[in-house]
This record gives structure tokens, sequence and C-alpha cells, in this order.
């Protein structure tokens, strides 16, 4: 046991840690939207831009906003009224004006053009409405922005997709043309202020014409693979965290392998879940649950380094149940968008091999960093308050989710 000197220094680092942590560091919470971005041409002229966002009806209806409150779902947008499909419409073009923007660059005139857009609303051409079937049963509409191109286009000249908002993120889908040609079919993250750009006349991508369907795959996977990479390094604090849990908390690499391995396996199973079309819920009370992992896993690595116990056979059985709360919250980015099987397949690999090449690279930076104390007289109280940083963190997340 640690002594009293040892504990008031324990407790007044894990102080720090609130303040530090808690002020600079956020939890890594999923609020995402999905939009499709492609083109139209003929003969040669490219002759509009359209972006299909999958707009979450609940940001137009201020009765459905609010961490407590449920989402609403396809069922009950349904059923309601002309009023309401109305102020859904009305909130979507202000979405859209006060996020999104579409800049054309003029290389030869070294200017840029912000285009003018029509939306429409594809969805409320049939009576009733026909809104998309997204898996996880939430209500959407396609809201559709269209920008006609300048027929003064030219080699060189850039189109720029611009994305603010501080708090949303949006999961880009991207088919454009290149040279009259498919470049390619990826997937993109836009955070705040972040733009997708391309040259649809450029003549360096005249190569784009021979692409593949196996390149445009592997592509498309590799795109996935760099989103499932960022949701753990460097955005995914509370998976980081969970993961260096896991490493302080095993007395022995058999013990961090079957830990890690085990986690991986329960979030695992929920994707591939989803590969097989399973409809997931995704409770409001999940990211509550996922600080509780944090905390749980802190105070577990700190009890066995304190005490040098070794790991029960239970603590395997809630190193999984949390991998699987972990995977829903991963679900909820993948589920939903995909109406083909083959992409949610590819996304799932994609995704799946990001989070666990983050993970690897996780485990081996600390056990990197670790060998500089190992044969320090300080090694164990290091560890220590490592774990007990780890669960002070998770209280502050836990804190910040319930109220």
């Amino acid at each position: 046991m640690l002594s009293p000197v040892k504990t008031v220094i324990a407790y007044l680092f894990g102080i720090f840690t609130l303040l530090i942590y808690g002020v600079y560091l956020q939890a890594h919470e999923v609020n995402t939207l999905y939009a499709e971005l492609g083109d139209e041409s003929s003969e040669g002229v490219l002759h509009k831009v359209t972006l299909d966002v999958y707009y979450d009806v609940s940001l137009s209806l201020e009765e459905w906003q609010g961490d407590e409150i449920p989402a609403p779902t396809r069922e009950w947008l349904l059923l309601q009224t002309e009023s309401t499909y109305e102020r859904i419409k009305n909130g979507a073009v202000n979405y859209i004006a006060e996020h999104i923007e579409l800049n054309y660059m003029q290389v030869s005139q070294a200017q840029v053009e912000l285009l003018d857009y029509n939306i429409v609303f594809p969805d409320f051409v049939s009576s009733p409405p026909d809104f998309p079937k997204q898996r996880n049963g939430y209500a959407y509409s396609i809201v559709r922005v269209v920008w006609k191109i300048p027929s003064m286009l030219s080699t060189g000249d850039k189109l720029v997709l611009g994305w603010k908002h501080s708090d949303q993120e949006m999961m880009l889908r991207v088919d454009v043309a290149m040279m009259n040609q498919k470049e390619q079919i990826s997937y993109t993250r836009l955070t705040d202020h972040k733009n997708y750009s391309w040259f649809p006349l450029n003549n360096d991508n005249q190569k784009g014409a021979n692409i593949t369907d196996t390149k445009l795959s592997n592509r498309a996977a590799y795109s996935w693979f760099k989103l499932g990479f960022s949701h753990i390094i460097p955005k995914g604090w509370d998976h980081l965290l969970f993961i260096a849990g896991l490493f302080f908390l095993a007395r022995s690499k058999k013990e961090l392998f079957s830990q890690s391995l085990l986690f991986t396996l329960a979030h695992s199973v929920v994707l591939v879940l989803i590969a097989f079309g399973v409809t997931i819920p995704i409770p409001a009370w999940i990211e509550i649950v996922i600080a509780l992992s944090i905390v749980y896993i802190g105070v577990e690595a700190y009890v066995a380094q304190s005490q040098k116990s070794s790991l029960a056979k239970w603590r395997s059985l809630i190193v999984c149940f949390f991998g699987l709360i972990h995977g829903f919250a991963f679900a909820e980015i993948l589920q939903g968008y995909f109406d083909n099987e083959d992409q949610v397949w590819l996304a799932l690999l994609g995704f799946n091999l990001g989070i666990e090449s983050a993970q690897i690279m996780i485990i081996l930076g600390l056990g990197l960093i670790s060998l500089l104390w190992a044969k320090s007289i300080y090694s164990l109280q290091v560890s220590i308050y490592v774990s007990y940083a780890i669960a002070i963190m998770g209280i502050v997340w836990l804190i910040e989710r319930i109220f």
C-alpha cells in the first residue's frame, strides 16, 4: 500500500489531472453528418456539382433537441403533417447556408468565387414522402445542394467544398468526374474549416481513366482505414485511455495480449453484425457507459499496480463487455449510411484495421516509453499515478455526459 505522503502526492496529481485534462481534452463523441458528393457532365463539360446531405431532421425541430431527448424515428417522421415538413425544410436551408459552401478557384486570374446554389428535397417529390431507410431507424431527409458550374471552367481551375461546423463532422463520400471519367469512390472526414478540393479538368489526372474497380476498392478501403485510425489517434481520447489502462492493468505480456485481444474481438463483433445488415439501436446512455469504462479500467489498473495483484478471470468478462460498448459507439458511424452490402464490408474492413493499427501503435508506444523507467526505483509509482490519472479523466467525462 502507499504511504501517507505518497497518497497525498497521488491526490495532488489527480487534482492537477482534473484541471488540465478537464479543460483541454475532450473524449470523442460521435456526431457525424453523412453526405455524398458527385457531379454531372456531358461531352466533356462539367455542368453541376451535387451534394446529397443525409440530414437529421431533429436539427430543424427544437422539441427534439437536447442530450436527454431520444432521436426521432423514421416511423414518426412518416406520420407528420405538411407544416412539420415545412419546418424541416426551412431548418435545412438555414443549416446548409451556415455550414456548407463551394468555391471556384480560377488559377488563370488568381481569384476565388463563391458559387450560388439551389436546394431541392427529393424525398418530398412523392406523396407520402419517401424518406431514406436508414439502418438505425432514425429520421433523415436527403437535402440536395446543387451548384451550377461556370462555363468558363478551364484546365487547372479548382473546386473547393468547404465545411464550417465546430461541433459536428461530415463524413463525405466522394464520386466526382475527372476528364469525363470517374476519379474514384472514396471517403473523407471533414472537420471544422477542413475543405475537400479537386481539379475537374486537370490533364495530369487523365490516367484516372484507367483506374480499375480493384484500385477503386483499395482506395476506398484506405480512406476508411484513415477514418478508423483517426478515431483513435488523435481524436479518440476515451478509447486511447482505455487501451492505456489495459497496458497498466496487465501484469505480464500474456495478460496484456489476452485483454487487448478480448477488447478488440468484442467491439469487432458489433461491427460484423452491421455487415450482415443487423440494425443495432444506439441507446442514449452509451457515452456514459464508455466514460464508466475509463473509470473502471483506471481503478483496476491502480489496484493491480498498488497491490501487485493478478487479474481475476471475471475481469476478462468486464473488459469484453466494455469492448462491446465501445463497438456500439463505432457502429453509430458505420450503420445507416450504406445500402450496398459490399460497401459495408469495405467500410468494416478498412475502419476496423485502422482502429487496430492505432491500438497497436498505442501499446508499442507505451511499451517503449515504459522502458525508460523500467529499472527505476520510481517505476511502480509512475504506473500507479498514470492509472490514477486515467480514472480521474474518466470521472471528468462521466460528469460531463451526465449533466
